[in-house]
């Protein structure tokens, strides 16, 4: 039995070739109804949409592909550092034109950052997973381009987050490896599941190559307690990081978690999504004074 055409537009993340609506056993007339009832629409030939669909989706359909890397990424819910371009993977043998679009493009949903232009790659998509929506390439082949990229801490990153979220599955891991290049390969040593934010993930690796031949431990994701510590340096000295989507509601439960740990011996370091991305030589000098002139008397309990 057929379901219903606005249950699987939904599916499919309310962007799909009309031969797959086809194909799911919905007919032209019930596309042509849909279409004269103004809850679905022909964005560019050869697809159809409701006004839910990601405008970068769309975007990436009139330039005859599909999203990939920092934007396939963000569509999948997964972290994708401070690349807002619209990268879109196109046909090797596409002549490059762009579609007009039919509908106003501010018909569609807006991502809830600004993006910057769009970033072609050229390629042949992979085999669509099962189930996968028409507008966009899988999780893993989406962090395989966004390796290529990106800088080796944004990667790993990537891919703790899409692990963190199960946007990536663990038996997935191997394969991703698979399909990258050699000399990007001895990056895996450095994935971490537990991160629970991009951000980190980051200053995990960054404080890690700082500290750690100094002499330093640097732990992540540590239970003291009730709680869990995001970094945890030497058994006593906590990092706190505030991911970029932290919310003032946060702020009473964070201080009190604060108190709790500084009760117990624990010194509390806060930083936020700002401080880590943007201005991380400060907080690492700050991290390093503490741990040459704060180190405590006795250890936490």
């Amino acid at each position: 039995m057929t379901r219903p055409l606005n249950y699987d537009m939904q599916e499919l993340g309310f962007l799909a070739r009309s031969s797959r609506v086809r194909h799911l056993g919905h007919s032209r007339r019930a596309v042509e109804v849909a279409i004269a009832a103004g809850w679905l629409t022909r964005p560019s030939r050869g697809w159809l949409a409701t006004c839910a669909a990601e405008r970068d989706a769309v975007i990436a359909v009139l330039h005859r592909g599909v999203l990939t890397d920092a934007s396939a990424l963000g569509s999948h819910g997964v972290w994708r550092g401070l690349d807002r371009s619209i990268h879109v993977l196109v046909p090797p043998n596409c002549p490059g034109l762009v579609c007009t679009p039919r509908v106003p493009l501010s018909q569609f949903a807006p991502d809830k950052h600004a993006t910057s232009g769009v970033v072609k790659h050229w390629g042949t998509q992979r085999a669509r997973v099962t189930g996968q929506p028409d507008w966009r390439v899988s999780v893993v082949d989406a962090l395989a381009s966004f390796a290529r990229s990106h800088s080796e801490e944004m990667f790993v990153a990537a891919v703790d987050h899409a692990l963190q979220t199960d946007a990536l599955q663990i038996g997935e891991v191997p394969l991703l490896f698979d399909i990258l290049p050699a000399r990007l390969r001895a990056s895996r040593r450095l994935i971490h599941g537990e991160a629970e934010s991009g951000t980190e993930s980051l200053a995990r690796l960054r404080l890690r190559a700082k500290l750690e031949r100094l002499g330093h431990r640097v732990d992540i994701q540590v239970p003291i307690g009730p709680h869990r510590i995001d970094i945890l340096i030497d058994g006593w000295l906590a990092i706190e990081l505030d991911s970029e989507e932290w919310h003032s509601s946060q702020r009473l439960d964070d201080l009190r978690r604060d108190a709790w740990l500084t009760a117990r011996g624990y010194r509390v370091e806060r930083y936020d999504y700002q401080q880590v991305m943007y201005e991380w030589d400060s907080v690492e000098r700050a991290i390093c004074e503490i741990l040459r002139t704060a180190r405590p008397a006795r250890a936490p309990r």
